[in-house]
């Protein structure tokens, strides 16, 4: 049984010398390029990302804010007319016409701390 010698670097071609090198540092730099480029682009994309982000937030909060002034405004409104009905219902009347004022709807106002439930959850564990 004859044993099959392992090629050396020396005994290959000349051609085989030469391209050999070279497709080492092409497959290196293409590693390393691809990282690169990839790394850029999710630093790019998670900027871009921050920015919608921020901007989307800002937006919010304008729209949050725009909506608690105008029921704010409402509440104040209510207030403040809250004695025309009764001027209207005098004998003589006080007024002569109300005005129409637009109100914004209020849903899910509360009157305290506590939503009912939770009231006589905490009622109940009182002693007596």
């Amino acid at each position: 049984m004859t044993r099959r010698r392992i090629p050396r670097y020396s005994d290959l071609s000349l051609r085989v010398k030469l391209l050999v090198p070279f497709l080492v540092v092409m497959v290196v730099w293409g590693g390393l390029g691809s990282y690169v480029l990839a790394r850029g682009a999710v630093g790019d994309a998670h900027a871009r990302a921050t920015v919608m982000l921020a901007q989307s937030l800002d937006a919010a909060r304008g729209a949050f804010a725009d909506t608690e002034r105008a029921l704010i405004e409402t509440v104040r409104l209510s207030t403040n007319t809250r004695g025309v009905g009764s001027a209207l219902a005098c004998d003589p009347p006080k007024v002569v016409r109300v005005p129409h004022i637009p109100r914004l709807s209020e849903h899910n106002t509360r009157e305290g701390f506590f939503e009912k439930g939770e009231f006589y959850t905490v009622l109940a564990g009182l002693p007596d």
